[in-house]
This record gives structure tokens, C-alpha cells and sequence, in this order.
């Protein structure tokens, strides 16, 4: 079940993927600092982020797909549901919430507009996630159990990451629910005098007074800093060595491939003799 001994056409497809999976990442970074510069230069960044958007939307797409190409030994005994398919419907379906998000169609509903978005963002996750579980499978049949532990290191890494990010939303989103809303006092001027009275009497005339709310819980808000540092630090770092192991597969890819096309060369074959 090693690579070598493949398809040389399916795992080209293998190594392509990973080069586009690299080349989309270099060209976010990249527009990245287009949309940077347009937004201060301009202040109109719509048009720079709706190209990123698109860019990057068809080259991941294309590399997904490239990735999960079906292998033509086991094409025809896969079963109906497998992780190759669903990573290929939740980025279709992670492109399809976007256009539609950005569209006129949901222009101004700002409910709909947050329920396509955190749906999209939910399909990148299961690409994301998946991704490296389905990568994890080919470490195993280059086979390289290195590159194996260090894809799961980098798939349970993102994985608490994101949960200590979600506790530190949930944290800050506390500490401001605990803080209260802000209280008004009124002040009434009588026979000539300035008197401040509550909110529930009568005099008249009144005059607002801007009373600022109470501070949030300071103990929430310092934890909810913390798990929000350590958690992005720890995105940044698995981020980086994410990077690393696409440059890695792409080279055990590439090393599959020229053994699985010398392996399939005629000379390559055993010979068999044949008695008199």
C-alpha cells in the first residue's frame, strides 16, 4: 500500500496539490499586504479583499480537490461517505456561503450576513481539520512515521488552540455581561437652582447626564488576555510549522512519484522465464 508502488498519474496529482496548497498560502501573505496597502492608501478595501477572496478561494479549492483525487485502485470498492468526499463538499460549500455572503442578495441583513459567515468559517474548520487527517494517511504510506506525528502534533495543537481562543471569547464576552449597563441621572432646575434628583421624579425642566458604566470584572478581563495571547501564539506557531509540513509533503511527493514512474517502467518489471 506504499505510494511508490501507485498510480504515477495519482500521486502527480498528490505533489500538485501540495504545491498549490504552498503557492496559496505565499499569495494570501502577499495580497495580504496589497489589501494592507489599499486600505491606507485608499481607505476602499472592498475591492482588494473581495480578489483575495476569490484568489485564494479557487487556488485552495483546486488544491483540495487535487488532493483528494480518487486513487484508481480503490475507486471502484469506496465506500459512499468517505473523508475524501466531505472535504470536497464543505469546500465547495465554504465557497458557495462566501460569493453568497458578499452578494446584493443579503446586502444590509446583517443577521444573515453573520449566519453565512460563521457557517463558512465552520466549513473551513472541517477542511482544516480534515486535511491533516487525510494527509496524516499518505505519512503512513510513503511511509515516513515522522512526518505522521508531527502532522497529528500540528492537527491536536490547532485544535487546543482553538478551544483556548473560544475560552477567551467566552471569557471577555462574561466580563462584559457581568459589568451591567450604564445608569443616567437627570438634573432639575428650580426657583433658579441646580438640584440633581433621581431619574424618578418629576421636576421639570431636565437635562440628561452622561453617567459611564461600570468598569468589567477586572479578574475576567486579565484571564480572558492571557487565553487570548497564548492562544495566538500558539495559532502563530502551529501556523508556522503547518507551512513546514506542506513543504515536506510536497518533497516526499515529488520523491513518491519518481519512484512509483521508475517502478512502472517495463525494465522496471521482474521477468519470468519461461521452461521448455
Amino acid at each position: 500500500n506504499w505510494l511508490r508502488f501507485a498510480d504515477p498519474d495519482w500521486v502527480g496529482k498528490l505533489r500538485k496539490g501540495m504545491s498549490l496548497k504552498l503557492y496559496n498560502i505565499l499569495a494570501g501573505l502577499l495580497m495580504g499586504i496589497v489589501v494592507a496597502i489599499a486600505t491606507f492608501a485608499f481607505g476602499k478595501p472592498e475591492i482588494a479583499a473581495v480578489l483575495v477572496a476569490v484568489f485564494g478561494g479557487i487556488l485552495g479549492a483546486w488544491s483540495v480537490f487535487l488532493i483528494t483525487a480518487p486513487e484508481p485502485a480503490v475507486g471502484a470498492t469506496e465506500v459512499s461517505v468517505t473523508l475524501r468526499k466531505v472535504l470536497r463538499s464543505a469546500v465547495l460549500a465554504g465557497i458557495a456561503l462566501n460569493v453568497v455572503q458578499h452578494s446584493r442578495i443579503v446586502a444590509g441583513q446583517m443577521v444573515l450576513m453573520m449566519s453565512l459567515g460563521v457557517l463558512a468559517g465552520c466549513a473551513g474548520i472541517v477542511v482544516s481539520f480534515g486535511e491533516l487527517v487525510y494527509l496524516r494517511r499518505f505519512a503512513r504510506r510513503i511511509p515516513d512515521e515522522t512526518l505522521a506525528r508531527s502532522t497529528g502534533t500540528v492537527l491536536y495543537g490547532q485544535i487546543i488552540c482553538g478551544a483556548i481562543l473560544l475560552l477567551a471569547a467566552v471569557a471577555l464576552g462574561s466580563a462584559t455581561f457581568l459589568a451591567g449597563s450604564p445608569t443616567v441621572t437627570t438634573s432639575a432646575t428650580a426657583t433658579g437652582q441646580g438640584v440633581t434628583v433621581s431619574a424618578k421624579m418629576s421636576l421639570t425642566p431636565t437635562v440628561p447626564v452622561v453617567v459611564a458604566g461600570p468598569t468589567p470584572p477586572g479578574p475576567l478581563v486579565i484571564i480572558a488576555g492571557l487565553l487570548g495571547l497564548l492562544g495566538g501564539l500558539g495559532t502563530l506557531v502551529f501556523g508556522i510549522w503547518y507551512l513546514i509540513l506542506i513543504v515536506r509533503y510536497r518533497r516526499a511527493f515529488r520523491l513518491a512519484e519518481s519512484e512509483a514512474i521508475a517502478l512502472s517502467l517495463p525494465q522496471a518489471r521482474p521477468v519470468v522465464s519461461l521452461g521448455t
